[in-house]
């Protein structure tokens, strides 16, 4: 009677989600969830999309840097090395969830009026590598290094390899 379920707990990036331990599986990569949040508390991938030079043209962006950058370390993260491996994780929920800057349920539907303006799933390999491509400029590559392998909050320093 009025217990709390401690297998149930919500994400300040999207409140409207919350985690809860059940028996049905929904995705293979839940962890997804806890990485964004924990990125949100430290604020890596927001601070690397501010200072990462995006070549793209704006007009025909549909995947925001911030998004690819996720999308990006969060399978890495979850051991899916290999980009291919994005082609495959493309409709999973949770990693959807994880990596939009949708609020809600937004990220898995599209409404008819802007479903062209709205990706469907994440981005394909192609888009990926385009990404590790313009990370690897001149200006990528320095405000990564003055990005990664500053002292962190916690006193150490962060390494993570793209």
């Amino acid at each position: 009677m009025g217990e709390a379920n401690p297998t149930r707990f919500s994400f300040s990036f999207n409140r409207s989600l919350a985690f809860e331990g059940r028996p049905e599986r929904l995705t293979r990569d839940a962890g997804a969830l806890l990485l964004r949040e924990t990125d949100e508390r430290v604020g890596l991938t927001r601070r690397l999309a501010a200072r990462l030079v995006d070549p793209r043209d704006p007009f025909f962006v549909t995947h925001p840097l911030a998004e690819l950058l996720r999308a990006r370390l969060y399978a890495m993260a979850l051991g899916h090395r290999d980009q291919d491996d994005l082609d495959d994780l493309r409709q999973d929920p949770a990693l959807r969830l994880a990596v939009s800057e949708r609020a809600g349920d937004a990220p898995l539907r599209a409404s008819p009026a802007d479903a062209w303006l709205v990706p469907d799933g994440l981005a394909s390999q192609p888009t990926q590598s385009r990404l590790v491509e313009a990370l690897a400029s001149r200006g990528n590559i320095a405000a990564l290094n003055d990005g990664l392998f500053t002292q962190s909050n916690f006193g150490i320093v962060t390494r993570l390899g793209i």
